[in-house]
């Protein structure tokens, strides 16, 4: 085990790596900013904060970051949105502001998958349209999403415990 961090962060909440100009970086959603660090050596690189701005253009609390495609996707259920981020020009490309408190949000098949915690769901989304899809409702508090390679999804069950494995 090595210590990239001794402290710094306020409520790390989604941890991605992604190569960042030619280079190997770390980002973490902390609450309030999005920081970007070295692996190799864990120095701060560069950290972008929330300004309270439009939930559509600009960065909002940050709760979770996952990638999707060269981008990241992030969470606020602060600001009740789900965020496409580009972390090479540090801009949200595109905003989802009508999500039911999202607690976390994966890609999966080009599609974003987010879990609501106000509706108990999991909601599928194509990034450029509005259409909303169920698929899979009735978790007490659907938390953590992870999906595979086969195609696969899952959804934690915070307040159950449970892990379910969704089929799309």
């Amino acid at each position: 085990i090595t210590n990239l961090l001794e402290s710094g962060l306020v409520a790390g909440g989604g941890i991605v790596t992604m190569l960042h100009r030619w280079r190997q970086s770390l980002w973490v959603a902390d609450t309030f900013t999005i920081k970007e660090y070295s692996t190799w050596s864990g120095r701060l690189r560069s950290s972008t904060i929330y300004d309270g701005g439009d939930p559509a253009t600009t960065l909002q609390p940050t709760f979770t970051a996952s990638r999707f495609g060269r981008n990241l996707l992030i969470t606020s259920w602060f600001g009740n949105t789900v965020q496409i981020w580009n972390p090479r020009t540090k801009e949200v490309v595109e905003g989802h502001p009508d999500f039911a408190v999202p607690v976390n949000a994966i890609g999966f098949n080009g599609n974003m998958v987010v879990a609501e915690l106000m509706t108990g769901s999991l909601v599928k989304r194509a990034p450029q349209t509005m259409e909303r899809v169920v698929l899979a409702e009735g978790f007490y508090v659907p938390s953590g999403l992870a999906a595979d390679r086969s195609g696969n999804l899952y959804v934690a069950d915070w307040a159950s415990g449970i892990i379910w494995q969704v089929y799309v």
